[in-house]
């Protein structure tokens, strides 16, 4: 997500401006008076006191950044010049984003030639705002140099053909692979595991020439899953195609899949469709379900294989790439065959529509679906249960369990996570409990720096014992909320409960969007490698103390193995 993406700008060159213990009272006042006329815009006054700043300090790379933006933000675009390059050669910040900056005051200085050459470095070092750039009024003045637009992606679609403009997204899609990927090649040196990437870099490009030469006898939705293949290829859960204005990204059936042990069920759909839940999918279009997901996991960018086991059912309602494998016989339904929980097998014809095209964070359905949990006219289990809110907790004061479901790590409207913390904290505190459950089975992201206050509360709370704190987690745990497992499991006193998570400790990670130029289809790469774990830390996920896989026999009965594990002492 960008505001991940900008809350670690802002930690990092919090952590070089942030003023070092004083060597004078003179100079602290200094430090202070440049910070304080900064902040309140007055940017002219400020660049003069951090110009008496950096000579008193000249090695913090916080100070030339702040001199730099000073004197930018003041209309003196030469004079910032020299202090950005000092803060890139000091690395107060990515050099892609520094020299991007470099771009830009030169540009804003009227040097065009510099201001272009600086901007082809950023975009070859990675720069992640693609978006950003391509409407940045300061960027925007180097339009007449040479290469610009290509540079860019910058293109009228109207005026390509099908062919050469499949071929432009294709060859702009491998050009930001290069450079933005984080280790997308495989290699046989000593950074060999760092990535669980297909490819040497000679292979990629060996299969981007393939599809390049194979676009004119394809359709659109096949150059599009070969594009896929090509992202998953990388080895990366968070670099992937996430879909854009066209037909074959809207057209979904109305019906959600869930794997279990026991197979591939139905566990919501629309009104039109309640008949088919609970029933397990035996075959699409007459291909058995276990062929259709092997058919499939090529295309899904993971990490490992548990978050295929979790997306993979979500991609299973794009009837339109399915079509485009040979797996469905049109483009705008398909033919289920299932086994009903009577035991009865029955063929029932689903129908695409553009309603819902991405349910994966709708939970647990869009509205206006049914569930099964209502036609079983059961209470579900707590995990089932405010499943569309960030964070919550309840207490039964009987067993002395509080159960603290964390959803996603992003502040909820109304309370702050980090007061939520605080709230449960005290809750804590007040309270007899015997056992504190902290459920991130749905936790598939958000911003991970928002989890800090909670991680310390936690690390004070009486409830961190053995015994006492438990951790559930599954498949669909990811991304922010992959690494505030591992922090936990690192700097807590926790058991672990429930199946293997979707992410791994150390990985790329965050999201940066950008849409290539002829099919607008946008696209995520990561922009951040994460080392949640330590630097040796190899796995590809976290594994359970406990394992309670989710069976579908389980679900019908209301239960939760991973709850039971806890409750009855098992764990």
């Amino acid at each position: 997500m960008k505001l991940v993406l900008q809350r670690l700008v802002v930690f990092i060159a919090a952590l070089f401006i942030a003023p070092l213990p004083a060597l004078s009272s003179s100079f602290g006042t200094t430090v202070a008076a440049a910070a304080q006329a900064y902040d309140a815009g007055n940017y002219r006054q400020a660049a003069s006191l951090y110009e008496q700043v950096v000579r008193a300090n000249p090695v913090n790379p916080g100070y030339w950044r702040r001199l730099a933006a000073s004197y930018y933000l003041a209309g003196e675009y030469r004079e910032s010049i020299p202090a950005y390059t000092k803060a890139l050669q000091l690395r107060q910040d990515q050099p892609a984003t520094l020299a991007y900056f470099l771009s830009r005051a030169y540009a804003r200085a009227g040097d065009l030639a510099s201001g272009m050459r600086w901007l082809r470095q950023a975009m070859a070092w990675g720069y992640v705002d693609l978006e950003g750039a391509r409407s940045d009024a300061a960027i925007a003045l180097l339009r007449t140099q040479p290469g610009f637009a290509d540079l860019l992606g910058i293109v009228e679609p109207q005026t390509m053909t099908r062919v050469a403009g499949w071929r432009y997204d294709l060859a702009f899609l491998a050009r930001w692979t290069n450079a933005e990927a984080y280790h997308p090649f495989r290699t046989d040196t000593g950074d060999r595991f760092v990535s669980d990437a297909i490819y040497t870099q000679s292979e990629f490009d060996a299969q981007v020439r393939k599809l390049s030469d194979a676009v004119p006898r394809l359709t659109d939705p096949q150059i599009e899953l070969g594009m896929m293949r090509l992202l998953a290829a990388l080895g990366d859960g968070h670099t992937e195609l996430a879909g854009g204005p066209r037909p074959e990204y809207a057209m979904t059936i109305p019906v959600k899949f869930e794997s279990f042990e026991e197979g591939l069920f139905v566990t919501a759909a629309a009104p039109a469709y309640r008949n088919l839940l609970g029933a397990r999918v035996l075959a699409f279009d007459g291909h058995s379900t276990a062929s259709v997901l092997r058919s499939v996991a090529p295309y899904v960018s993971r990490d490992n294989d548990y978050w295929l086991s979790a997306v993979a059912p979500y991609r299973l309602r794009a009837i339109p790439f399915l079509h485009a494998l040979g797996l469905a016989s049109r483009a705008d339904r398909v033919t289920l065959h299932l086994q009903l929980r009577d035991g009865r097998t029955q063929d029932d014809v689903v129908e695409t529509n553009t309603d819902y095209p991405n349910i994966w964070n709708l939970l647990p359905s869009p509205a206006g679906w049914v569930n099964l949990f209502e036609v079983l006219a059961k209470t579900p289990p707590l995990y089932l249960t405010r499943t569309n809110e960030h964070y919550w907790f309840t207490y039964d004061a009987g067993a002395r369990v509080v159960y603290f479901q964390y959803n996603s790590i992003i502040d909820e409207n109304g309370e702050p996570l980090a007061a939520f913390a605080r709230r449960l904290g005290a809750f804590l505190a007040s309270h007899d409990v015997a056992r504190l459950i902290v459920d991130m089975r749905w936790n598939n992201g958000g911003d991970t720096f928002l989890n800090a206050p909670l991680l310390a509360m936690l690390q004070c709370s009486s409830s961190n014992q053995k015994g006492r704190l438990f951790v559930i987690i599954g498949p669909r745990t990811f991304s922010a909320g992959l690494n505030a497992a591992d922090y936990f499991q690192r700097d807590l006193n926790a058991i672990f409960v429930g199946e293997p998570t979707g992410g791994k400790p150390n990985a790329p990670g965050d999201e940066t969007f950008f849409t290539l130029p002829y099919s607008k289809i946008a696209v995520n790469f990561s922009s951040v490698y994460w080392e949640s774990g330590w630097p040796q830390d190899a796995r590809r996920a976290i594994a359970p103390d406990v394992y309670t896989p989710r069976t579908f026999a389980a679900y019908l009965a209301g239960d939760d193995p991973a709850m039971d594990a806890i409750l009855t002492g098992d764990s």
